[in-house]
């Protein structure tokens, strides 16, 4: 029978899965860099902590298009154009510079009106949703958090099973 802990690290595990399953069908997982970098941790012996690079929090929850830093005359020299070139050149390999640039100048005069996501980008999704990949887990977390109450009820039963014998 396996531990607390094996319990634990097997559904975090499968949580881990099914979050990066998400993320890429909502078509968020070009460079594969998020979904790389996610993985979890047991912390004490009933507690997991996940962890993955803090931008996937931003494509979880989205930007208002008030806060997309749009408009500061900066050309190609800001970050946020510099991150939508980057964008670009994984959609779509082979363009030039000056094309990237203009992809990347389009999208954000869009995102600046929309926020982000857009409503155009729902075409990279196989789900229709762009957004809320976390919050679109519940109905498998409900099931992993089903599984692992039976599990540790059966480790318990084993438990006070052994020590019943050992008792008479």
């Amino acid at each position: 029978m396996l531990s607390e802990s094996e319990i634990l690290n097997y559904e975090a595990s499968r949580i881990d899965e099914l979050l990066r399953d998400e993320f890429a069908k909502q078509g968020h997982d070009m460079s594969g860099k998020w979904s790389s970098t996610l993985y979890h941790e047991l912390v004490a012996e009933n507690q997991v902590c996940g962890y993955a690079l803090g931008y996937g929090m931003i494509v979880n929850e989205g930007i208002e298009p008030e806060r997309i830093p749009f408009g500061d005359n900066r050309g190609g020299e800001s970050e946020y154009i510099k991150g939508l070139i980057t964008f670009w050149q994984y959609r779509k390999p082979g363009l030039s510079p000056q094309q990237y640039l203009k992809l990347a100048i389009k999208t954000a005069i869009v995102q600046k009106e929309e926020g982000m996501s857009t409503i155009g980008s729902r075409v990279f999704s196989k789900t229709g949703e762009r957004q809320h990949f976390f919050e679109r887990l519940h109905k498998q977390l409900k099931e992993i958090d089903e599984s692992i109450f039976l599990a540790l009820d059966l480790l318990i039963e084993q438990r006070t099973g052994d020590i019943k014998r050992i008792i008479y």
